[in-house]
């Protein structure tokens, strides 16, 4: 048998010995690589961020046994629990900082759209410019089933979570490019 014989049934033979330490090495470096995707990340965040619009839904519409709401003022409809899409509140929720920054964007785009009758569909949550607050929109969806259509019909997708993603990211550049102007102004 000449070398390139030998090294060719050891090659295989080796392989085949080792198949198992293979698949095992390709099944865990296919799964970091999902876990490396954008859409991967994507679709998981946007599960995320639609958890916690339903969960603020569902606190929105609480309730005491007089049908009086306990989360929402029932004069003005400001809601008075914090939301995923705050500032400050978002971790509430196990939520990160770019995810409240995002449902908050989209919720924002979903206002200006109906705004422009763009939507055929209100907004359920409003924000208020005038008292920088968020509103419950029980005009249009009096009750929870209500409230549920709306968000099987506005769930963030996992290409909408990119697009204001990235949108999202811009917006921070700029802020930091500006303070970094104003911080060597001073």
């Amino acid at each position: 048998m000449t070398d390139v014989t030998i090294f060719a049934s050891r090659k295989s033979e080796v392989r085949r010995e080792s198949g198992s330490i293979f698949r095992k090495v390709h099944q865990r470096t296919r799964s970091k690589a999902e876990s490396l995707s954008r859409l991967a990340r994507a679709k998981a965040s946007a599960e995320l961020v639609n958890e916690a619009l339903a969960a603020v839904i569902w606190l929105a519409y609480e309730a005491l046994a007089s049908g009086e709401p306990v989360n929402v003022d029932p004069a003005t409809g400001d809601l008075l629990i914090a939301a995923p899409w705050s500032s400050r509140n978002y971790d509430a929720y196990g939520l990160r900082r770019s995810e409240g920054d995002v449902l908050r964007r989209y919720l924002l785009e979903i206002q200006r759209r109906a705004a422009k009758g763009r939507l055929s569909h209100p907004p359920l949550f409003a924000f208020d410019e005038v008292s920088r607050r968020w509103t419950l929109n029980r005009a249009d969806y009096p009750t929870f089933e209500d409230a549920e259509g709306w968000l099987d019909k506005f769930q963030l997708t996992p290409e909408a979570w990119l697009k204001w993603m990235q949108h999202v990211r811009k917006q921070r550049r700029k802020w930091r490019k500006k303070e970094g102007a104003i911080l060597r102004n001073v």
